[in-house]
């Protein structure tokens, strides 16, 4: 009887992950930075920020869960490098945390990125991501520039993720950015329920998959969606107001109407489905978006 309950005892700590540690930061704890514990922790610890502001430059090489306690706020030491620079095979969970920086404020290469929660304002770009698969809930990006008019002034991008497999975007905002969401080269992306208000571009995307753009809003931005290169998208239920330009836009790098195109050409699929529109601005002005959004249907 005891050896069984001795072999249950171990096989539970194997479960729950044998030798995980819980670091805590704040003015009054043992910790006072966040890239102080980063450095002593271990792959699968968790680390809790309590309220406050914090100067960090970040390297993670490891697997760890970060949350915020209270209001947490992030900034830069070394406005030349990210705040938080993520790096290799590792999964890396971030919750309830705000950051502001110049710069580049998170860059991931390869790591599995979990963000749930949280704020980038910036002037550069708040996510960038080279591959590892990303899933990001109810966070807020924010460019800190001037005012964006329909002049094409560029105030960084929310999230610039290129060569993922796996990306998740649900229930963000993107405001006042160059681009909200631009995305290269990825095999499955999903933008659902997400509001991209007052950006050059909200969402530019080039060879895309398998892309699933559902139930979004999409207003006062000077173009809403482009789509460009060999990309099979499906645009479903979607809000397009107060467009400056155009609504959707199909790249034509030839075209000489505006200067919003990309370099490839849209080859790909499109489908759209319960799509609705105030103005229906589209480039090119063809019958095949019109019909997308009148009747729901095309390809």
């Amino acid at each position: 009887m005891k050896k069984a309950i001795l072999l249950s005892f171990i096989i539970s700590l194997l479960v729950v992950g044998f030798g995980r540690n819980i670091y805590y930061v704040g003015p009054d704890k043992e910790y006072t930075s966040l890239a102080e514990v980063v450095e002593v922790s271990s792959n699968g610890d968790s680390i809790f920020i309590y309220e406050g502001t914090y100067s960090e430059n970040i390297e993670i090489y490891k697997s760890l869960n970060i949350n915020g306690v209270g209001k947490v706020l992030l900034e830069k030491i070394d406005e030349k490098k990210p705040l938080i620079r993520i790096k290799g095979d590792v999964k890396v969970q971030i919750d309830n945390v705000s950051f502001e920086a110049e710069s580049i404020i998170l860059k991931s290469t390869g790591a599995g990125l979990t963000i749930t929660g949280c704020e980038f304002r910036t002037t550069s770009i708040g996510l960038s991501v080279n591959g590892g698969d990303v899933n990001i809930e109810k966070t807020i990006f924010e460019g800190l520039s001037n005012d964006l008019k329909a002049d094409d002034t560029f105030n960084g991008n929310g999230i610039f993720c290129m060569y993922s497999d796996n990306v998740s975007i649900d229930d963000c905002t993107f405001i006042d950015s160059g681009t909200g969401i631009y995305s290269y080269e990825i095999t499955n992306l999903r933008i659902h329920d997400t509001s991209m208000i007052n950006n050059l571009t909200g969402a530019f995307l080039v060879g895309i998959e398998n892309g699933v753009i559902e139930n979004n809003r999409f207003e006062s931005n000077t173009v809403g969606i482009e789509l460009a290169a060999d990309s099979t998208v499906e645009l479903n239920y979607n809000s397009f107001l107060k467009s400056f330009r155009y609504d959707v836009v199909l790249s034509e790098p030839d075209c000489t109407v505006c200067e919003n195109c990309g370099t490839d050409s849209f080859v790909g699929k499109l489908h759209a489905e319960g799509n609705t529109s105030d103005r229906k601005l589209f480039c090119p002005d063809c019958d095949i978006l019109r019909t997308l959004f009148e009747e729901g249907e095309g390809g």
